[in-house]
C-alpha cells in the first residue's frame, strides 16, 4: 500500500512557514514552528492521516 498522507501534512507545514517567511517576515524559526502547529493540526473528518 502506498501511502501519500505523511506527505500532504509535511507540504502543509512547509508551505506556511515559505508563506510566513516570504510575504510576513516572520523570522525563520518562528515560522517553522507555526508549520509544526499547523500540520500537526487535526481537522475533524480528514481522510490522510491513518491515526
Amino acid at each position: 500500500m502506498f501511502f501519500l498522507g505523511h506527505a500532504a501534512f509535511m507540504a502543509i507545514g512547509a508551505y506556511t512557514a515559505a508563506i510566513l517567511t516570504y510575504f510576513y517576515n516572520v523570522p525563520f524559526i518562528l515560522a517553522l514552528l507555526a508549520g509544526m502547529i499547523m500540520s500537526g493540526l487535526k481537522c475533524p473528518r480528514h481522510y490522510y492521516s491513518p491515526g
